[in-house]
């Protein structure tokens, strides 16, 4: 066979050359970036009219036009900055509350950041995760009374947040902090700033995102709005420390931009970091942390082996919704989280979350949280508290299995526990017992309201109970129980708001009769507050509190029916409404509730085994039933290995 000559071959080789040397450009480079060609690609951050969604605004300037130069780089010189506060010069002025030794609003209190504490000092931090299904929402209290709101969920979860608030006494914030520009973190945040005209500061990563979610976010921040870098702080007084361990960090995965933040009060610290993925956790030290936010809603992308062993947390806090699409924690996490003895709590299967500091230890929803290695003498619900006088730390959690000698500790009213280990619970109560309850809240009267409303406490406990100085606070205002008021044992406080209306409808007269409480017939709370401002009861109706379903037409009341109880279960409709206390009398109260198992109230003949449907995690009088030892599930509260092998081993 004879080849063609070689000179022919080479001319062919050419020919196709050719062909393909016309063809390449239209698809080879079409994707490279080619500044000046309108069009946004690769690094650039601006291409002619293509800014990527920036405006001076989202910048941080207060008005003015926003161009891009010939380089491909934001042009900022068509933007005005807003003549608002200048923090530090000593001049109160935008939307400051004070500045440095301008602080006659609050002397001697004024942040760095010129806000005045929204809240009474308790020397307490108090971090809450609230329920806000499947995203972030969570409200900072400091010990010093500063308040601070890190994210909100999505567009329709902002009034749980203002709700949960004013449910713990909370009316006013100083700051609000948005981790990064996702919806479930952001889309609550505009609704939250535009109702709290009183937030000094509104602190993000400084960067943006093309969503309906983040423009609303921007307009309601206005001026108020600072970006944040690592190694900023936020002062929220003296007592306790906060600093951004991690901001924008110029990734295309917005997670990875997520604000961090530490906070560190004391011996016990909490990190809180958003969506927070790998390539975010690599890029800073967080150090030792007691109390982890678990980033990403506990997905299996983020707390990365390396990042929780440098952490080393005790207690882990997981903010997702329950059966959400996302599978929502990943299991992944929840074992590399056990594998460490670290205790989780999730919002998916608690509700609402609630840590509270006291700057050498912490509680989880009441629940003591401890370090490794620590002892505590053992406590009412600790298993042999009679007999055995100290507990120790068993992954973060204190065991209730006692050891040693105990002195028999003073009773308590009305709890179920044998605190003086005579054998007998509840026996010789002294005035120490506080189980006042709200019992009957008639807030829809036939007549005129502000003369025939009335709510009526009672006492339960087996011993006179003083209540001078205590507080009723409802959406709108608060009310103080006068000096010198006292209840009897089993007896009932009628508090009306008229002495006359009163009288006139329901035949006597209340034993108090100048409250002022607005108590809505659209929905409204009532807090029960001591004195010195502890909450000791909440109730909410028609829906003012999520999961407070409980609702009176008019002319009727709602009256408690389980005082173990904390939920709209535990209350009903009473029909009509009629004081069982006033002019000189007390009835007996409603019966308690039946036995019912499935109906969610621990009856007093249940217990956690005979229905943990309804008794398990219910702490209220019965400690006792906080487990269920023996039904195969190792409970998040009160089981361990230690404390209950069959179930945890």
């Amino acid at each position: 066979m004879r080849l063609p000559p070689r000179s022919v071959a080479l001319s062919s080789l050419l020919s196709a050359m050719t062909v393909v040397l016309i063809l390449a450009p239209a698809s080879a480079f079409a994707g490279k970036p080619s500044c000046g060609n309108g069009t946004l690609d690769k690094k650039e951050k601006c291409d002619g009219a293509a800014l990527g969604g920036q405006t001076c605004q989202s910048r941080g300037y207060e008005s003015g036009t926003l161009a891009c130069s010939a380089s491909c780089n934001f042009d900022e010189s068509g933007c005005v900055s807003a003549p608002t506060a200048a923090c530090g010069n000593n001049v109160v002025d935008g939307f400051e509350e004070c500045d440095g030794s301008s602080d006659s609003a609050c002397p001697g209190k004024c942040s760095a950041n010129c806000a005045c504490p929204a809240s009474s000092p308790t020397g307490q931090l108090e971090v809450h995760m609230v329920d806000v299904g499947q995203g972030d929402g969570i409200v900072v209290i400091s010990p010093d009374g500063f308040v601070m709101v890190v994210d909100a969920g999505t567009n329709t979860r902002a009034q749980i947040i203002d709700d949960y608030l004013a449910s713990i006494g909370i009316f006013g914030i100083d700051y609000t902090v948005v981790s990064h520009m996702d919806s479930d973190h952001v889309g609550g945040l505009d609704g939250i700033i535009t109702r709290h005209g009183e937030a000094v500061a509104c602190f993000d990563h400084g960067g943006s995102k093309t969503t309906n979610e983040y423009q609303e976010y921007i307009t309601a921040v206005g001026a108020r709005r600072v970006g944040v870098s690592a190694g900023d702080t936020i002062d929220m007084g003296p007592q306790m420390q906060v600093q951004v361990m991690h901001s924008h960090m110029g990734s295309s995965n917005e997670n990875d931009n997520s604000v961090v933040l530490r906070l560190d009060f004391g011996a016990n610290s909490v990190l809180l970091g958003g969506d927070c993925e790998e390539a975010c956790e690599q890029s800073f030290i967080p150090g030792n942390v007691q109390i982890y936010k678990v980033h990403h809603h506990g997905s299996k992308t983020s707390s990365t082996a390396p990042f929780l062993d440098t952490m080393q947390p005790y207690t882990a806090l997981i903010s997702a919704g329950p059966a959400n699409q996302y599978g929502h924690p990943h299991q992944e996490t929840l074992d590399a989280l056990a594998a460490r003895n670290v205790s989780v709590f999730g919002t998916y299967a608690v509700g609402n979350i609630a840590v509270v500091s006291n700057g050498a230890s912490y509680t989880v929803n009441t629940t003591p949280v401890c370090t490794e290695g620590q002892t505590r003498v053992c406590g009412d619900s600790d298993i042999g508290a009679c007999q055995k006088g100290t507990t120790g730390c068993d992954g973060g959690m204190w065991s209730t299995m006692c050891s040693g000698e105990v002195s028999p500790a003073t009773e308590i009213c009305d709890n179920g526990i044998d605190e003086d280990c005579d054998g007998v619970a509840d026996n010789g109560c002294g005035a120490t017992g506080t189980s006042i309850v709200i019992a009957q809240v008639a807030y829809d009267t036939p007549g005129t309201d502000s003369i025939e409303e009335f709510v009526e406490l009672f006492n339960p406990t087996g011993a006179a109970i003083d209540v001078s100085g205590w507080q009723l606070a409802d959406g709108a205002g608060t009310w103080n129980i006068p000096a010198g008021t006292t209840i009897a044992a089993g007896a009932w406080l009628t508090i009306g708001r008229n002495a006359a209306g009163f009288e006139a409808l329901y035949g006597k007269q209340p034993d108090l009769s100048t409250m002022s409480l607005s108590l809505n017939n659209g929905g409204d709370q009532l807090l029960l507050r001591d004195s010195v401002g502890a909450t000791i009861d909440f109730v909410a109706w028609e829906g003012f509190a999520e999961g407070w379903t409980v609702t009176a037409t008019t002319g009727n009341s709602i009256e408690r029916i389980d005082y173990n109880g904390d939920s709209s279960s535990a209350w009903q409709v009473k029909s009509p409404a009629s004081p069982y206390g006033g002019g000189g009398t007390t009835e007996p109260p409603p019966p308690p509730p039946a036995d019912n198992c499935g109906d969610g109230i621990c009856g007093e003949g249940e217990d956690c085994l005979s229905c943990a449907a309804d008794c398990i995690g219910r702490t209220g009088g019965k400690p006792a039933n906080r487990f269920c030892c023996g039904n195969g599930v190792c409970e998040t509260v009160g089981e361990s290995a230690s404390t209950c092998s069959a179930d945890c081993g």
